[in-house]
């Protein structure tokens, strides 16, 4: 069963009111009762999205409801995924968080990332869709990833090599070549986005990872770097820190933030008796610890902000560091 973060569908009913539908009539086509959307971290149905974005459809008479969901869909509602992938320093990081941390706002979806004869394939499969009722859905979904590829390369007009729905041709396409910048095929297996693997080298413009979105303090507050260290070490030390939710950041992909080569860098590490994978692990430890003690994150995505693509894993790590689990730490260090 796919599911899918309240926060989300909240998101969606607000366009569906903003636009001018019925959002009582949508809300019961949708099957969602009083109280489904309270906690925006609930994972609900995702039939129920789907049914309320068809509804909206028929009752605003607008056959291409999904594109403009798409089109007009608030980026940032998708929380501290959108910070991941729209603030990494390169398309590919950025679409690779995309598709590590998809799943924590929709469970039972499949993303993949791959490039095979001179084509990138950003593909996306959900659990026993289908493809008539979530038709919307799928337009809408495909188009708001589109336009996240558009922002990683700074490019507003920038069109994808193809583009395959896994539902049939509607009667009107003109508002999908629009939209994606191509015409769509439909009727495939899966839903995917296929370009230029030159892409990926992009440099995002506008990215900034000198702040964490769920703590306050600057970061180097945060990581209490001692100020005696020599201005490279300090910037090592935020760098690595700012980049944890890219996955492990490597020495060679943090080099260039610091203003050293790899080898220089390396090098002075060495001289100085300092592992640099200790120094991932130390900043890993010490974001942990304070996003449980000085916020209400949701411990799923403190994970993904330290890197780990599944909460089990962030858990494992922690009960290693500290002989206790994140959620009894919390409770023990806030009660």
């Amino acid at each position: 069963m796919v599911r899918v973060r309240a926060g989300i569908v909240t998101a969606v009913l607000q366009f569906v009111a903003g636009a001018g539908g019925n959002l009582a009539r949508v809300r019961s086509a949708a099957g969602l009762r009083a109280g489904d959307l309270f906690d925006p971290d609930r994972m609900l149905d995702i039939d129920h999205l789907a049914a309320a974005l068809s509804c909206a459809a028929d009752d605003l008479d607008d056959a291409a409801f999904g594109l403009h969901l798409g089109a007009n869909f608030d980026l940032e509602s998708l929380g501290l995924v959108t910070y991941a992938v729209l603030n990494a320093a390169t398309a590919e990081i950025g679409l690779n968080n995309l598709v590590r941390y998809l799943g924590s706002l929709i469970h039972g979806v499949h993303p993949g990332l791959t490039t095979k004869r001179g084509v990138c394939v950003l593909r996306i499969t959900l659990d026993d869709a289908d493809p008539r009722a979530w038709r919307h859905l799928h337009e809408a979904g495909m188009l708001v990833f589109v336009r996240m590829m558009r922002r990683l390369i700074g490019e507003p007009r920038w069109r994808p090599l193809g583009v395959s729905l896994a539902h049939a041709r509607p009667a009107a396409v003109s508002e999908h070549a629009k939209r994606f910048g191509v015409a769509p095929t439909f009727g495939g297996r899966v839903n995917e986005i296929r370009f230029d693997p030159a892409v990926l080298s992009t440099q995002v413009p506008d990215a900034d990872r000198s702040l964490l979105p769920v703590v306050e303090q600057r970061l180097q507050e945060v990581l209490q770097v001692d100020p005696k260290d020599e201005p490279w070490l300090k910037e090592l030390h935020l760098q690595v820190a700012s980049r944890l939710c890219d996955g492990h950041p490597t020495l060679p992909e943090i080099a260039p933030f610091v203003g050293l080569s790899t080898r220089t860098l390396q090098r002075r590490l060495t001289d100085r008796g300092i592992v640099y994978r200790k120094v991932v692990a130390q900043a890993r430890r010490r974001l942990a610890l304070q996003y449980l003690e000085q916020s209400d994150t949701d411990l799923t995505e403190i994970a993904f902000l330290l890197g780990y693509a599944e909460l089990s894993a962030f858990a494992h790590a922690f009960q290693r560091w500290t002989g206790t689990s994140p959620g009894a730490y919390r409770r023990a260090h806030r009660g």
